[in-house]
């Protein structure tokens, strides 16, 4: 019984995506942002009646920011969370 629910336990681990992979993630995320901040910032215009700079400034700008610290400072703290979520039963 116990070598079973180590044996999901593990294979659950195994199939997590490496902190590589979110990392690429999240910088693919931000380029698209960039890239698309025009649309972004009229999405956010329509949604919460902000003016286009506002939306920009507000909106896009935070949101780039926060990717740009999950991909430089994320890793940390997800490795600390991964590690706490196997260890707890």
């Amino acid at each position: 019984m116990l070598y079973n629910v180590t044996s999901i336990a593990y294979n659950q681990y195994t199939d997590l995506p490496s902190l590589k992979h979110i990392n690429t993630s999240i910088l693919l995320l931000q380029r698209y942002i960039v890239e698309n901040q025009e649309t972004c910032a009229r999405v956010a215009v329509r949604e919460s009646g902000k003016t286009l700079l506002d939306a920009l400034i507000g909106e896009v700008l935070v949101t780039c920011e926060k990717l740009s610290w999950l991909a430089n400072s994320g890793a940390q703290y997800l490795q600390v969370r991964l590690s706490l979520s196997i260890v707890e039963p």
